[in-house]
């Protein structure tokens, strides 16, 4: 269906049908209007195409349309060049702001056949692009698809060797049952031999024993004699086998480990070799192979930037690593040294649904596709999603008093998992443009108390007996990956008993906060066990530390603390975690977000109908 109509008549509330176009007023024309612009004497002389020459999108005379504008005054048309300045000027910049320039020319006194030269080599130079692109194009996808046919291929390779490493574990298992067998089984073999000959001796006794006692019925010396003289020969041969089996070696068993097998940390590793396919080596070729051309009105300054700029990447490129390192400490130097708003921008957290005083628990930046906050209410029970004026643009009604919150972010929307202590239950909700969406529930085995996570790892901090009843019990923090799948408990030596909240600082270090201190540690790559404590932050005299609620980090990974006690929100340097200033002062702070693209810092409060902003500059 054509949308284009007629703009003079559509001004009139009329819709008409596109006979032509004004390449000078960038407008669509019926017929009608096509006949008044030809007789109009101002719109006379203007070019209109018609029929088959009519453009179908118009995006591209509008472009033209807004080159053809003045960037300092918009209303008036471009007529000079300031080559001083490298920029097309209006009259009233002329006469204003370049009155001392020495380079002015008047646009429409430049040689038509220059401009036509320079027309025709910008065209040539232009399909050599589109041939450049086409190629890159083809590389690219080439690439792609080579990619993950890699992946499926590590993938399926990895399958294939975790298999036969279970395969030989397996066949392991199989050569110590033998090797039982063969040891603790041929004991077993002589001891039970044994049990059968101490009661076969047993009989024999008795037996010699009685026969004893009878031949005392007996006259004949020769017949007691020869009795007497068997009996001895047989206690002989008994105190001898009696003596062979309580004499025997006895052999206590144990099984010890490979530890080597107990100790590795990964099946393999993923590794990457820089390589150009064959046709990213012809376009390299093409590249550089491709002639240079000067465009008229160049000069040779523009050469030698050109010049300066590629030796400027080759130098980048060999300091890369002096580069990132001064690149961290300005970057964590920049939040350190920049003023802080004295009076914080209110946000109103509390909306017509709400019956109860707002207590926000947790909070979070949002990508900007989705909103631009979400806080977690958890005196009204509400999810809600702020937009960017902080009006509310969505909220969820939840099914029990929540304690945290923490995210997942995609491209064009999020994932919140929000734990409930009382319920012993974590809730995964979809975050869009659309809306809130409560896509599952899975039951804890404890009492959840924080929860956090990496790119594909949830950890969350629980209590074996409900807090509600009683605030002192014994903590631990489960795993699951983020689709709630395989429990397991975090292999430390930590006591997270008093541990109040967790984060992670990146995808490897996990932070954990009790009232005096707050502690990072390093995690195993499989993300299961802790490693080792990678620095610590604690209550001094110099520092007031007692009642930390929640952290968060800038970009920098400086740190952000709510302290409820001092009713405070302090900045710590990354750097020199000695270093610390106490930035604002809040009421019963509860959860803290840093927004470090826009410099801003919001903290959420118990028993406040607001939230608050602080501004960097």
């Amino acid at each position: 269906m054509d949308k284009r109509v007629c703009g003079p008549c559509l001004f009139d509330n009329t819709k008409k049908a596109v006979d032509g176009f004004c390449v000078h007023c960038v407008e669509y024309l019926c017929n009608a209007c096509c006949h008044e612009h030809r007789k109009n004497t101002v719109t006379r002389g203007h070019k209109l195409l018609r029929d088959e020459n009519t453009p179908q999108d118009d995006s591209v005379y509008q472009e033209i349309k807004r080159l053809r504008k003045c960037k300092t005054h918009p209303e008036k048309d471009v007529v000079f060049e300031c080559s001083d300045h490298a920029q097309l000027i209006c009259v009233t910049c002329f006469t204003h702001s370049h009155k001392k320039c020495e380079h002015i020319v008047d646009i429409s006194s430049i040689d038509t056949t220059v401009v036509d030269a320079t027309a025709k080599d910008l065209q040539t130079d232009l399909q050599q692009l589109e041939k450049r692109n086409t190629s890159a194009t083809h590389v690219t996808d080439r690439k792609l698809s080579s990619l993950q046919q890699q992946k499926a291929t590590i993938k399926k390779a990895c399958s294939e060797f975790s298999e036969k490493v279970k395969n030989h574990i397996d066949s392991l298992e199989g050569d110590v049952y033998v090797e039982i067998e063969r040891t603790i089984g041929q004991d077993i073999s002589i001891l039970q031999n044994d049990e059968i000959s101490v009661k076969e001796i047993e009989k024999e006794i008795s037996f010699t024993s009685d026969m004893m006692k009878a031949v005392h019925g007996y006259k004949s010396n020769l017949i007691q004699s020869i009795v007497r003289k068997t009996s001895e020969k047989k206690y002989r041969h008994i105190e001898k086998r009696l003596k062979d089996i309580q004499t025997r070696p006895f052999h206590e068993f144990s099984f010890e480990p490979e530890n080597e097998l107990t100790h590795f940390r990964s099946l393999g590793k993923i590794v990457s070799n820089e390589t150009e396919s064959d046709n990213m080596e012809k376009l390299s070729e093409e590249v550089m192979d491709a002639p240079t051309k000067t465009a008229t009105g160049s000069t040779p300054e523009d050469n030698i930037t050109k010049s300066k700029l590629s030796s400027e990447q080759v130098s980048v490129s060999s300091k890369s690593i002096e580069t990132n390192t001064k690149r961290r400490k300005d970057a964590v130097k920049s939040f350190l040294e920049m003023k802080v708003s004295k009076t914080p921008q209110n946000i109103n957290v509390k909306f017509s649904n709400d019956m109860d005083t707002c207590s926000i628990v947790a909070c979070d930046v949002l990508p900007e596709s989705v909103g631009s906050l979400i806080v977690l209410d958890s005196r009204n029970c509400k999810l809600k999603v702020l937009s960017g004026d902080f009006t509310l643009r969505h909220e969820a009604n939840l099914p029990d008093q929540p304690l945290d919150m923490c995210l997942t972010n995609q491209i064009h929307a999020c994932t919140a998992y929000i734990c409930f202590s009382r319920i012993k239950t974590i809730c995964f909700y979809r975050i869009s443009q659309q809306g809130i969406t409560d896509l599952r529930c899975f039951p804890t085995s404890n009492y959840a108390i924080s929860i956090t996570s990496s790119e594909t790892m949830m950890f969350i901090l629980s209590s074996v007996r409900n807090l509600f009843e009683e605030t002192s019990a014994r903590r631990v923090i489960e795993i699951r990956k983020t689709d709630g799948s395989q429990v397991s408990v975090l292999k430390s030596k930590v006591d997270f008993d008093k541990c109040t909240r967790i984060r992670m600082l990146d995808d490897n270090h996990l932070v954990c906060i009790d009232d005096t201190m707050i502690n990072c540690y390093t995690l195993n790559t499989s993300k299961t066990e802790i490693m080792q404590r990678k620095w610590y932050y604690k209550h001094s005299k110099k520092i007031n530390m007692k009642n930390a609620s929640d952290v968060n980090f800038d970009d920098a990974e400086n740190m952000y603390v709510c302290l409820k006690e001092s009713q405070t929100v302090s900045q710590v340097n990354a750097l020199d975690l000695w270093d610390s200033r106490t930035l604002c002062n809040v009421s019963n702070p509860l959860s803290i977000a840093m927004d470090s693209k826009s410099r801003r810092l919001f903290v959420g409060c118990m028993n406040d109908d607001s939230m608050y902003t602080y501004h960097f500059s």
